[in-house]
C-alpha cells in the first residue's frame, strides 16, 4: 500500500488506514505468520521439510534425558535433540503412517477443530492419549502436530502437539524476514517456487535488503536512550484516581532519593490505562454498549407507527452519547495529566536526569486496536512546554525502546484475559496439573506456560481480532527482544526464557500498588510493592 510505505509515524498510519481493510489483509496476516514460522523452522537444526522424490529422513524423538520419547505425561520431549520431517497437509492426507505437519488451528464452523496450511485443510481429532508441549493452545495459533490420517473419516488423529520452538532471532535474520515479507518490490517468501527451492536446500540464502526495510524500521516507533542502570515499569497508572497519584508521589520520592544518594541513571516506563471507564451520575458503569442496549429496549416497546421516529432517535442518541463519551474522556485525560504534571514538578532531579516513556492502554483515548498510536500531541506538547528540558516521550502501543544493546518491546495488552477466554487446550508441564482447558491465573502457572505460547508464535497477539490487519507486522516479536513487557491485567510475573529473554508483567499499580524494576547491570527483575 503506497500510503503506508510513505508514512513514517504510527499515528500517521492510523489516520490513513481503513479499519475495514481489504479482506486480503486478513488472509495475508495469517499467511505471513505461517511463512515466518516456516522460515525459522527451515533454519532450525531439528526440522527438515518433506520434498518429493527425495530420500526420506527418519524422525527421531528423544526426551530430556536423551532416551527415546515414549509419550508419558510429565516426560517432556526435547525438541533440540529430536529430528522432525515436516509434511505439507496436501501430502499428509495421502499417507497412512505417522507424520509431522505445521499448520494453524481453526474453527471449521461446525464446532470442530481443523488444522490448515497454505496447501490444505484437515479436521483433527484430539483424544485422551494426545500429548502436548507446555503452553496454551487457541484458534489462530500455529502448531506442530504429529499423528496419523484416518482415511475413512478423513481426519488427522493427533498424538503429539507443541508450539514452534523458541528461537533467539537477531537483527540480521529479522531484517531478512521483514525485507522479504513486506517488500513492495519482491515477495520472495510468498513465491511458491522460491519456497520450494528454500525447502529443498533446507536453508535460506541472504537476500537483498530493499528500501521497504528502512521504512519498516521508521514505522516502528523506536527510541534510542543512553545506558540506564535501572528501568522502572508501571502499568495501570490511573491518573483519575487520587490514591494512585499519592502512591506515585511516594514512588517518585523514593527514586529521587536513590539518584541523589548513588548517582544512578533510571528510565521510567508508564503504561496505561491512564483513565477509568466512564461512570454515570450514580457511579454506575456507563458504556456505549449499555447505552445501545437500553435504547434498543425502549425501541422494542413502541408501536409500528412510532418505530421510524424511534429508530431515528435511537441512532441520534447513539451518536450523541458517543460524542459525549469521547468528549468526557478527553476532559478526564486532560485533568489526569494536569495532576501528573503537578506531581512531576515536585521532583526536579527526576525530570532532569530520567527518561519517561508513556504508552496508552485500551481504555485511553483512541481505538481499542493494536497497534495503537501515541496519545494526542496535545499532551506531549503540553508537558514539554511546562518542562522544556525534560525527557518525556509519548509512544505507540506497542513500541520498542533501545537502551544500548538492550532491546525492550513494550506493550499494554491484557494477554492473559485473551488466552483464558480462547483456550482450547493447555499443558502446564507437571503431573499435578497436566493437560487441561482450565488453568489458573497465578504467577507460577503463567511463568510455566507463557514463554512457549508467546515466543513460539513470534507474535504478540495472534489470537486477537482487535488488530489493524494491514499493520499486523508491528506485532511480530522480531528481532527477539531482551525484555518483553506485557502490561497485563493479571497478577505480576516475570520469567526468563532460554536464559535470554525476560517476559515481564508489572501488575496493576492501580489495584495492587506494585511494579517491577529491571537491574541492567545484573540482568535481574525485582517485584516491588508499596
Amino acid at each position: 500500500d503506497e500510503k503506508i510505505v510513505k508514512c513514517c509515524e504510527v499515528n500517521q498510519i492510523h489516520e490513513r488506514s481503513n479499519i475495514y481493510s481489504n479482506v486480503d489483509y486478513f488472509r495475508n496476516r495469517h499467511l505471513q505468520r505461517y511463512l515466518v514460522i516456516e522460515y525459522l523452522l527451515i533454519k532450525h537444526k531439528s526440522f527438515t521439510f518433506y520434498v518429493e522424490n527425495k530420500v526420506k529422513t527418519n524422525e527421531i524423538l528423544l526426551d530430556k534425558i536423551g532416551n527415546e520419547f515414549i509419550g508419558e505425561i510429565g516426560i517432556d520431549l526435547d525438541i533440540e535433540k529430536s529430528k522432525f520431517v515436516v509434511y505439507p497437509l496436501k501430502h499428509v492426507i495421502s499417507l497412512s503412517e505417522q507424520v509431522t505437519t505445521l499448520g494453524m488451528l481453526i474453527n471449521n464452523g461446525e464446532g470442530q477443530i481443523s488444522i490448515e496450511d497454505p496447501t490444505h485443510r484437515v479436521k483433527i481429532v484430539i483424544s485422551s492419549k494426545t500429548l502436548f508441549g507446555k503452553g496454551i493452545y487457541c484458534f489462530n495459533h500455529f502448531v506442530i502436530a504429529r499423528g496419523k490420517m484416518n482415511k475413512i473419516t478423513q481426519s488427522f488423529h493427533v498424538d503429539l502437539m507443541f508450539h514452534p520452538p523458541i528461537q533467539n532471532i537477531d537483527k540480521n535474520v529479522a531484517n531478512e524476514i521483514l525485507s522479504n515479507l513486506f517488500s513492495s518490490i519482491n515477495y520472495t517468501l510468498l513465491k511458491s517456487e522460491d519456497r520450494e527451492k528454500n525447502i529443498k536446500n533446507q536453508s535460506l540464502n541472504k537476500t537483498k535488503f530493499f528500501r521497504t526495510t528502512k521504512y519498516l524500521e521508521d514505522l516502528k516507533i523506536k527510541v534510542q536512550v543512553s545506558r540506564n542502570d535501572y528501568w522502572v515499569i508501571f502499568s495501570d497508572i490511573v491518573l483519575t484516581s487520587m490514591r494512585v497519584i499519592e502512591n506515585l508521589r511516594k514512588v517518585f520520592s523514593g527514586y529521587e532519593k536513590m539518584i541523589k544518594d548513588s548517582n544512578i541513571n533510571i528510565g521510567f516506563i508508564l503504561l496505561g490505562n491512564f483513565i477509568n471507564i466512564d461512570f454515570d451520575k450514580n457511579g454506575e458503569n456507563w458504556t456505549e454498549e449499555k447505552i445501545c442496549v437500553e435504547n434498543e429496549h425502549n425501541f422494542s416497546n413502541v408501536n409500528e407507527r412510532g418505530r421510524s421516529t424511534s429508530l431515528f432517535t435511537f441512532n441520534s442518541n447513539s451518536r450523541e452519547n458517543h460524542f459525549k463519551n469521547s468528549q468526557n474522556n478527553f476532559n478526564i485525560t486532560r485533568k489526569g495529566f494536569e495532576r501528573f504534571k503537578n506531581v512531576l514538578k515536585e521532583f526536579p532531579v527526576l525530570l532532569s536526569n530520567c527518561n519517561f516513556f508513556i504508552i496508552s492502554g485500551p481504555n485511553d483515548i483512541g481505538p481499542d486496536l493494536l497497534p495503537k498510536p501515541p496519545l494526542s500531541n496535545y499532551y506531549a506538547s503540553y508537558l514539554s512546554k511546562v518542562f522544556p528540558d525534560s525527557k518525556i516521550h509519548f509512544l505507540s502501543n506497542p513500541s520498542v525502546i533501545d537502551d544500548s544493546d538492550i532491546k525492550m518491546f513494550c506493550s499494554r495488552y491484557s494477554l492473559t484475559k485473551e488466552l483464558k477466554e480462547k483456550t482450547l487446550f493447555s499443558y502446564c508441564g507437571t503431573k499435578d496439573v497436566g493437560f487441561t482447558t482450565q488453568w489458573n491465573i497465578e504467577p507460577e502457572t503463567l511463568e510455566n506456560i507463557i514463554p512457549q505460547t508467546v515466543l513460539g508464535q513470534q507474535h504478540l497477539t495472534p489470537t486477537s481480532s482487535n488488530v489493524m490487519p494491514n499493520l499486523d507486522y508491528f506485532l511480530f516479536l522480531l528481532p527477539t527482544p531482551k525484555i518483553l513487557i506485557i502490561g497485563d491485567s493479571s497478577p505480576s510475573y516475570s520469567v526468563k526464557s532460554m536464559n535470554q529473554t525476560w517476559i515481564v508483567n508489572p501488575g496493576s499499580f492501580n489495584n495492587t500498588c506494585s511494579w517491577v524494576q529491571y537491574n541492567v547491570l545484573t540482568d535481574s527483575i525485582d517485584h516491588v510493592w508499596l
